[in-house]
């Protein structure tokens, strides 16, 4: 074999090595470099979350058992419970998440119960705001949805849920879920 094909070979060698390295990096570093950036900036967020309120909850009990300051207790239950009925904020909330996921609000009808008394007598009376939403998505985005709202700072609370298939021209769609829920969210009442 003379040195120019031998060269020819190599090059050839050398590009077919290269476009290999390209494929493999874009078919498995790339996509699986993505993912577990998303996993670890959500179980960073996770994380922080659940040690604020660790935090409070810890403050709350260890002031209660050590008899500490009314005003106190009022101060942490403030930063758990929003202060006074503010239903703008649970319709954006409701809103925001379902925009976040790809799910379609079709109507959105809110309803504010009857003051409970309070559980302490630092504390002041909780209002509760049932809000009934009728939304269409599918069954991961709902499922996602849902997965946030549990873990919302508003405290909402999905009482019931009622899933159907979307019916077109009386073929039933797989893809798209239809769902009527409703949803709890506390406050404080002066």
């Amino acid at each position: 074999m003379n040195p120019l094909n031998k060269r020819i070979i190599f090059v050839l060698g050398s590009f077919a090595l290269l476009l290999g390295a390209v494929f493999v990096y874009s078919s498995f570093i790339k996509p699986a470099y993505t993912d577990i950036a998303s996993l670890r900036s959500e179980l960073f967020a996770k994380r922080e979350l659940y040690v604020k309120y660790q935090n409070s909850i810890n403050q709350l009990k260890s002031m209660i058992q050590a008899g500490q300051d009314v005003n106190q207790i009022r101060d942490i239950a403030q930063r758990i419970l929003p202060q006074g009925l503010d239903v703008s904020q649970v319709v954006a909330q409701l809103t925001g998440f379902a925009r976040l996921n790809r799910v379609s609000i079709m109507s959105l009808g809110t309803q504010a119960q009857p003051t409970r008394a309070p559980l302490n007598a630092a504390l002041q009376s909780v209002g509760v705001v049932e809000t009934a939403v009728h939304a269409q998505g599918g069954y991961n985005d709902l499922k996602l949805m849902f997965g946030q709202l549990e873990n919302n700072l508003l405290v909402l609370d999905a009482t019931r849920i009622q899933l159907n298939r979307i019916a077109n021209n009386g073929v039933q769609d797989t893809q798209k879920l239809d769902v009527t829920y409703t949803i709890r969210s506390y406050y404080q009442s002066n």
